[in-house]
């Protein structure tokens, strides 16, 4: 019994030092994208290091920007198809403003 005590009361200022899962997940986007500083990477590496899901979207986000890095580039667009697009988007909308 004296064992769950002091695992509870680790756990619980783990939760009230660590990041929340919704705020990890800004972190990771900020940590991909341009790095993270010292603390905030290292509290990132221990939620990490405890919640299975948040590991998991990282891991998939990684994923996903390095398949899209590798992805061939898009086709260029003609210039009578970027007019055609540009004309209906402008019909369209002079039309949702007099509806």
């Amino acid at each position: 019994m004296s064992d769950e005590k002091p695992l509870s009361a680790w756990r619980m200022w783990l939760f009230m030092h660590l990041p929340r899962c919704a705020d990890i997940t800004e972190i990771a986007s900020r940590k991909l994208d341009r790095g993270a500083g010292f603390w905030e990477s290292l509290q990132f590496r221990i939620h990490l290091s405890i919640c299975i899901y948040c590991k998991r979207y990282y891991n998939q986000q990684r994923l996903l920007r390095r398949a899209l890095r590798q992805a061939p580039a898009a086709p260029e667009l003609a210039p009578e198809a970027r007019q055609r697009i540009a004309a209906k988007l402008q019909k369209a909308i002079a039309e949702s403003e007099t509806n």
